[in-house]
């Protein structure tokens, strides 16, 4: 599951000098930064690019929410009893399939197909990035070090959507 952290933990400047902090925390970013696009512009999208309902588009908010549950329940089960690492990348992946099937959806059942693809991933992320994290580094300095990480990864979600948003302005669609 990772490199074994001593016991006492890794203190939060050595943690973030390391490689395995960096890469991590990289792939935080990036998850954080596509699942956010993928909430804050889901319903424009649908509306814009699929010509359905604001209520049906809507209706892919509630299905993103529950379905995320399995991943935060489900896979953070799972990483309890297999490598997390392992578990994490299927979370990654899970997000990536979802986003390029979201992508080319001809039809409001391929992008249902997708939100439900895409949000167990990003579910997936809520339990067992920290628990990465302490196998990495430790429990004494987790705050320290799981806070760290936790605003780098915010930085991805906070540009996610404005990054989006720019692009749709920029060439008219979101599919332009």
């Amino acid at each position: 599951t990772g490199a074994a952290a001593p016991p006492w933990g890794i203190p939060m400047a050595r943690a973030a000098r390391s490689r395995s902090f960096a890469l991590l925390t990289l792939g935080m970013v990036a998850m954080s930064f596509a699942t956010t696009a993928v909430v804050v512009h889901q319903v424009p999208y649908l509306e814009s690019e699929l010509v359905i309902t604001k209520a049906a588009a809507g209706s892919t908010v509630l299905l993103f929410t529950l379905t995320s549950i399995v991943g935060r329940i489900g896979l953070g089960f799972v990483a309890d009893r297999y490598a997390k690492r392992a578990v994490m990348a299927a979370a990654t992946g899970l997000v990536a399939a979802g986003l390029i099937l979201l992508a080319n959806a001809d039809s409001f059942l391929v992008a249902m197909i997708a939100i439900a693809v895409v949000a167990p991933g990003y579910g997936a992320m809520m339990p067992v990035r920290p628990a990465l994290f302490a196998d990495y580094f430790g429990t004494k300095h987790f705050g320290a070090v799981n806070g760290l990480a936790t605003m780098l990864a915010l930085t991805g979600g906070a540009a996610g959507p404005w990054v989006v948003g720019r692009v749709v302005d920029a060439t008219g669609g979101y599919l332009e």
